[in-house]
This record gives structure tokens, sequence and C-alpha cells, in this order.
């Protein structure tokens, strides 16, 4: 499942500055899906939610395993695509998720423990 988010402006808390948010609900991906990830320089993997279109309404879902090139990512930080193994389910346990925006504006949450059943 992907969601295309259009609304929310790329600036409202900075590229690539993990904010926080409240949910209480799952947000889940099936097995075998394909991934967007991204890695940050302390090894903290964030599974995109969103794909933004702010900056770049001609992007596609196609196009995203080719994200990576495009990106201008800070020092440390990786962008890949993984193939998921095993149902992944984002849950935060204390009810507030973690997110990041990329320059593009697509949206990633923290997986992790506390945060998923297992990081992709």
């Amino acid at each position: 499942m992907m969601t295309t988010v259009s609304h929310t402006r790329v600036d409202s808390f900075g590229s690539y500055k993990p904010t926080t948010i409240e949910r209480k609900t799952d947000f889940g991906f099936n097995k075998a899906n394909v991934q967007f990830l991204l890695e940050d320089a302390d090894g903290k993997t964030w599974v995109m939610k969103s794909m933004g279109l702010i900056l770049d309404p001609t992007q596609k879902f196609e196009e995203l395993g080719a994200l990576g090139g495009r990106l201008k990512l800070p020092p440390g930080w990786k962008f890949r695509v993984a193939v998921l193994d095993r149902d992944l389910i984002l849950k935060p346990e204390s009810g507030v998720a973690r997110i990041v925006q990329d320059d593009l504006g697509s949206t990633y949450e923290l997986s992790g423990p506390g945060y998923s059943n297992f990081t992709p």
C-alpha cells in the first residue's frame, strides 16, 4: 500500500530533519512488496509511506527505484530498495511515530524496535 501526499509543504519541518506525530494505528505493507528506504547516518531505517508530488508532480511510482540518484542526501544517509520477506507493520508502541521527509517531499516513517515488527 502506498499513499500519495500532495498537500503537505515540504519545508514544514525541513528535509531530512526527523519530527514526531501522534499515531496509534497500524500501517502495514505486505510481504513481497517493494519498499523504498532511507538509512540515516546513525543506521536507522526509514520506510517510505507517501510519495510527494509537490516539487515534482511528474514523479511516478515506477520510477522510485532510481530515486536515490535524484535525492540530495545528507552525509551518511543512503537510499535503498528492498523486497519484503514478510509483512511489515509500522506501529509505534508509545503512540508517537517518528517521520522524516526527503528533499522531494516524500515522507518516511522510522522502523525498528518500538516502531515496527522488524527493520527491513
